[in-house]
């Protein structure tokens, strides 16, 4: 039984971008309090995700909507504030020092690690304000480093100081480069909940799932309040805590306290959920834990635990083993921390994507409750809701506990849960229940999919009635409009009904019918935008050039691509950078259980893992084997790969500084891309050049099509740290028995090979039509009568290639021959 606890690391690869230039929005005249100054001091105490680092990339002042010109920012010379900026001992002018927030650049920040300090403003003269912001950094969102509680002063010496504004947990515009809307200076700061959780003599240690006939100590404090509510239960209380409730048994009970100001009408409030179940106990061999969401919000993502521990009356019952089927994990953060006994001091099992585990403990157990040990950083990677189950067999999977409502951990680092009794009769949950769109067209299926657990019975409304506990079924809607499908899973064990509900809009059929795209300027409701994808300058833009960007699109009409089909757009990827670019698109056939609104939350430049065929196109890199890479995947499976660098008869406009990359200059024209299959070839064309050819792939025999053939034909992409615009300019799709004919041995094209790195011809490319099985000998001749060869090509059924190395400063001309070997007669 764990009893008490003592009180950063991680990893990424993060691609840093080159900043994009936001200004603040002012909108109307500021509305806030006036107040005269010569100091003004920025204090954050809280940070995003529970972080405790801070950066900023610049702070303003403002009055009446204006901003103030702060050390002649905006060039005008006039109406010039002068200021300077300061924390603690950093020095102001450092490379990211407090200085950065004047300077009136996003691009540069001020940066400050663990503990907090204020960030300090002296001017030369008092100032009249109203209103203050400020902008996020570059890389912001990937560390967490944005403030969202604070205070705010003002002081006439700098040594005594009056404050004029506070914020607890502000729902801040979380994106690098990004000023916020602006923060008013109230005439009354409005009434704060600053704590309230679950009061124990040690911190933690206290669950907030306990037995039937428990009772909870609550405990809060406010700020700029004179009435506390709380509810259900006691009504009117201190300003501060506790107080002592009794839940019903076997409930889920939400506690709110309410701060009130009278003065000005403004409130605020804060919840708990606590639970309560009959003590049960379960006996299995391998058990499973699964988090469903962490406090990040997020079901993806970083995970991390210190200890995880079963007991059966107060014993501790140690795993021999834990395994996860998924896990991504450091090599001394690995799954072994779990069970070693050791909390805090850095000790931890950390998963970059949230895997599952599952413990092995040898043989079957008996175990009455759990617990687990938070982690010693990172709140964000916190699990508050999560499934148990167990398992004989590693195969099936029985309900042990299912937490839907997010655990009240406190924010401290290393805290126990408090030992959480096994529910002797869990109630009945739906683990699971989606749509594969989110917009549906008016009499086309509809796949709704569900998991549930503890369950006896499991109804489906509407229209459907009685279904399997865990399955799948396809309805077909047929009025237009909002439909809500609710799926209600019941247990003769308990009086508790587990329900769910998805909302699908149905609309009517679109006018275009077919893709057949020019340009996007006249796109309508055929296209499910997924992400951060859009349409944008008549192009189907399936992320913007910002930093951690993931987006789709999907024609929502299911396409019969089974039999063989024809794809072709314009690839165009275009980036302000003269060096680099990420990550890069997928052109996607796809029969996904998320259907029309699937998109690869990971690396989507990839496509989709599963049931899909993808043609990957990724821009990173900086040499001639990276940076053009052209791959076809089924699923996460690669099937072919090439550089299109690389190719003969290829050729890249490059950026500036790196010719090697699929990525242009803004404003490039696109690379024109076709596609063609049958099942068992499929062929990729870059312009009129095979960049991959002949590839043994069957859509039906890899899941991307369903039992009709048809399948959801679309894009995915994303950017990283670096950044790029992932467009489409145009795109067609054909239908029917696209077999490449047999051509005839001929050139297909010869051009000279232009190093643009040296600035000189290095070589020069030969295509040539050709036949699996034949041989074609590559030769050159200075005269036209001695010829040299240069190299053997083997054969294959559709185009040949070999770039030939040229040294036009050592040998004004040369002649170059390719000639046929048949394949030997029998």
């Amino acid at each position: 039984m764990k009893t008490s606890q003592q009180p950063a690391r991680g990893r990424g690869r993060l691609r840093f971008p080159v900043a994009l230039w936001v200004l603040p929005f002012l909108g109307a005249a500021a509305l806030g309090a006036e107040k005269t100054y010569s100091h003004f001091r920025f204090e954050p105490t809280g940070i995003i995700g529970g972080g405790t680092q801070i950066q900023l990339s610049e702070f303003t002042f403002s009055l009446g909507g204006t901003l103030l010109n702060l050390n002649d920012n905006n060039g005008s010379g006039t109406e010039v504030v002068t200021v300077t900026a300061a924390s603690g001992t950093q020095d102001p002018n450092a490379a990211e020092g407090p200085g950065k927030v004047l300077d009136g650049d996003v691009n540069t920040k001020w940066f400050h690690g663990a503990p907090l300090e204020p960030l300090d403003f002296t001017f030369t003269a008092p100032v009249t304000i109203d209103a203050y912001n400020w902008a996020s950094a570059n890389d912001s969102v990937a560390f967490g480093r944005s403030p969202v509680s604070w205070n705010f002063y003002g002081s006439d010496d700098g040594a005594t100081w009056t404050l004029l504004d506070s914020r607890l947990n502000e729902p801040i515009d979380n994106a690098n480069f990004r000023y916020q809307a602006g923060f008013e200076i109230p005439e009354e700061i409005l009434p704060q909940v600053v704590t309230f959780g679950l009061n124990s003599a040690a911190l933690g240690d206290l669950p907030a799932i306990a037995p039937n006939g428990t009772s909870f100590d609550l405990y809060w404090e406010t700020r700029f309040a004179d009435q506390v509510d709380l509810s259900p239960g006691p009504g009117a209380v201190g300003l501060t805590g506790p107080a002592t409730v009794t839940p019903p048994d076997d409930s889920t009970t939400t506690y709110v306290l309410t701060a009130s100001q009278s003065a000005t009408g403004e409130t605020a409030t804060a919840s708990i959920p606590v639970r309560t179940v009959s003590q049960g106990s379960v006996t299995y061999r391998y058990i499973r834990f699964t988090a469903n969401k962490l406090r990040s919000g997020s079901g993806a993502g970083l995970i991390q635990i210190s200890e995880f521990d079963f007991f059966s009356a107060g014993t501790e019952v140690v795993p021999v083993t834990a395994t996860s089927p998924i896990s991504d994990t450091p090599e001394a953060e690995g799954l072994d921390k779990l069970y070693d006994g050791i909390d805090g001091a850095g000790n931890k099992w950390l998963d970059f994507g949230n895997a599952p585990f599952i413990y092995d403990f040898g043989a079957e157990v008996t175990v009455d409750s759990y617990g687990f040990t938070l982690g010693n950083d990172a709140p964000g990677r916190d699990p508050v809701q999560w499934t148990l189950e167990g398992s004989n067999d590693l195969s099936s999977w029985t309900l042990i506990d299912y937490v839907d409502f997010d655990y009240p951990h406190p924010v401290e680092r290393n805290i126990y849960t408090g030992d959480i009794p096994i529910p002797g009769n869990p109630s009945p949950a739906v683990l699971s229940f989606s749509a594969n769109a989110a917009t549906v067209v008016q009499g086309e299926p509809l796949v709704l999919s569900w998991h549930t657990g503890a369950a006896d019975a499991v109804s489906l409304s509407p229209g459907v009635g009685s279904v399997a506990t865990s399955g799948s079924t396809t309805v077909t809607p047929t009025t237009v409009g909002t439909m809500v499908y609710t799926l209600n899973a019941t247990s003769v064990a308990s009086a508790n009904v587990g329900s769910a509900t998805v909302t699908v809009e149905v609309i009517a059929p679109p006018a275009v019918t077919e893709i057949n795209y020019d340009d996007f300027s006249s796109v309508g409701s055929e296209l499910e935008i997924v992400g951060n994808a859009s349409i944008e300058e008549d192009h189907l833009q399936i992320t913007p050039a910002v930093g951690g960007q993931n987006g789709a699109a999907w024609f929502r009409l299911r396409k019969n691509v089974a039999g063989g089909f024809e794809a072709r757009f314009g690839l165009n990827i275009t980036t302000d950078t003269a060096d680099t670019a990420a990550d890069g698109l997928a052109f996607v056939i796809q029969d996904h259980p998320d259907g029309s609104i699937a998109r690869n939350a990971g690396a989507a430049e990839n496509g989709l893992t599963q049931r899909a065929l993808n043609l990957k196109f990724e821009s990173y890199g900086g040499a001639p084997d990276d940076g053009s890479t052209i791959e076809i995947l089924a699923g996460s499976e690669v099937l072919a790969t090439t550089f299109a660098y690389q190719t003969p008869g290829v050729r890249l406009r490059g950026l500036p500084e790196n010719p090697y990359t699929l990525a242009t200059p803004t404003g490039s024209e696109p690379y024109d891309i076709r596609m063609t299959y049958v099942p068992g070839d499929l062929d990729v064309y870059f312009g009129d050049i095979a960049v991959i050819q002949n590839v043994d792939v069957d859509l039906a025999e890899i899941g991307a099509v369903d039992e009709n053939g048809t399948a959801y034909l679309g894009f995915t992409g994303r950017t990283g740290g670096i950044t790029q615009r992932n467009r489409i300019a145009y795109w067609h799709m054909a239908y029917g028995d696209f077999s490449e004919p047999t051509r005839p041995f001929g050139m297909v094209t010869s051009m000279p090979f232009i190093d643009t790195t040296v600035g000189a011809m290095t070589g020069y490319d030969l295509v040539w039509w050709a036949t699996d099985g034949n041989e074609y000998e590559v030769s050159f001749s200075e005269d036209l009568i001695d010829w040299t060869s240069v190299n053997t090509v083997q054969g294959t059924d559709g185009q040949a290639g070999y770039r030939i190395a040229n040294f036009p400063d050592e040998v004004p001309a040369e002649f170059y021959r390719v000639e046929e070997i048949p394949l030997p007669a029998n």
